[in-house]
């Protein structure tokens, strides 16, 4: 396996702010947009309620999320609402959702999006499968090891609920809901969330 030609790779240390880089794989600098990475290994929310796109938001906490270059790669940027901290949701923000996967897999989809085409799960019908649980996403991501340490990456995208199906964790073996987007227009990534393990 090793590290590819053209991989980025940055570091990241316990405790590092919010503007200083991680360590990841499989990502092209082209890709990336620093300015809004931000480091939620130390955050907890227990108190707080987050709303994004008019669903309920939970935010990464215990992972450094690296931020995807997005501004201006589509016809607008409502579909991520109002920038800055904030527990409300914007008028045609689209919801949040996180989808775990192999470190391989995170090139290609920070860079084309996803392609509904490699879609294998039909469990709820066809589509790209997410949810807005990290800890459920976190199941679907393979460990990978990189100079000797062990991390885990997920995804995390905006979602346009009008245009995707919402599996209610009631109808799923999961502990969390799941959000089926047949048309890989309508699921975005915007970040990728690292975590040791």
């Amino acid at each position: 396996q090793g590290v590819k030609p053209g991989t980025t790779l940055l570091m990241v240390k316990t405790g590092y702010t919010a503007t200083e880089p991680v360590q990841t794989s499989y990502i092209g600098d082209d890709d990336l947009d620093q300015l809004y990475n931000y480091n939620f290994t130390n955050v907890l929310d227990s108190d707080l309620q987050f709303v994004r796109g008019g669903h309920p938001y939970t935010r990464p906490c215990g992972w450094h999320r690296v931020a995807l270059k997005v501004l201006g790669r589509y016809d607008d940027d409502v579909w991520l609402g109002t920038r800055g901290i904030r527990t409300w949701s914007s008028e045609g923000e689209w919801a949040v959702s996180y989808h775990g996967t192999a470190a391989e897999n995170i090139r290609p989809i920070c860079s084309g999006g996803y392609d509904t085409g490699k879609c294998t799960k039909q469990m709820f019908g066809p589509g790209i499968y997410s949810t807005p649980s990290f800890a459920v996403a976190e199941s679907y991501a393979k460990q990978f090891v990189l100079k000797g340490v062990s991390y885990k990456m997920l995804l995390q995208n905006r979602v346009n609920l009008v245009s995707s199906k919402i599996v209610p964790r009631e109808s799923n073996c999961a502990e969390a809901d799941y959000f089926v987007t047949p048309d890989d227009k309508d699921i975005r990534p915007y970040g990728v969330c690292l975590k040791q393990v």
